[in-house]
């Protein structure tokens, strides 16, 4: 009676596990609402200098908030509209709005030499569909992700290239 009992809970487990495994998206790939990326490592000066050229100079968002703790620095930008992507349009949206969250975090505080920063990049997207009136995430496509990843690597790029600055 037991196996009996035993064998039922262990069809009935492995059929949730399989029914759970068929129900994922196809791939497994599941687009993310927000992009999250590492951008390197740098001093706290590069991070405020260079930061503030790629994002603001290159790519022409504008900085609506800076925090400088102990804990980490950290860069927030306003929206930034901008023309839906092909693969956005395909969706019908006729609007994105992007904005990003920079921040840098202490990689190691006692130890000896100038403090680095491990630095840490999050993109938001926001986007309008035909006949809507409202901003809504959406998951981000292929090509969005590709667009924050390219402003993540051009920020990674400046950080571990140039002549470190310190203060």
């Amino acid at each position: 009676m037991f196996k009996k009992y035993l064998f039922s809970v262990l069809a009935v487990t492995l059929c949730l596990i399989l029914l759970g495994c068929g129900s994922s998206s196809p791939g497994g790939k599941v687009n993310p609402m927000k992009f999250m990326g590492s951008a390197g490592q740098a001093t706290n000066l590069d991070f405020e200098e260079e930061t503030r050229r790629i994002i603001v100079n290159k790519h022409h968002y504008v900085i609506v908030r800076t925090y400088s703790t102990m804990d980490q620095l950290s860069i927030e930008t306003d929206w930034r509209y901008r023309d839906p992507l092909e693969d956005e349009v395909d969706l019908g949206i006729v609007a994105v709005r992007s904005r990003f969250f920079i921040r840098a975090i202490p990689r190691g505080r006692y130890t000896q030499g100038p403090l680095m920063y491990n630095v840490t990049v999050e993109g938001d997207n926001e986007v309008r569909f035909e006949n809507q009136e409202a901003w809504v995430q959406n998951p981000l496509t292929p090509m969005a992700m590709k667009y924050f990843k390219g402003i993540a690597s051009e920020l990674k790029y400046e950080y571990e290239t140039g002549i470190r600055e310190y203060r």
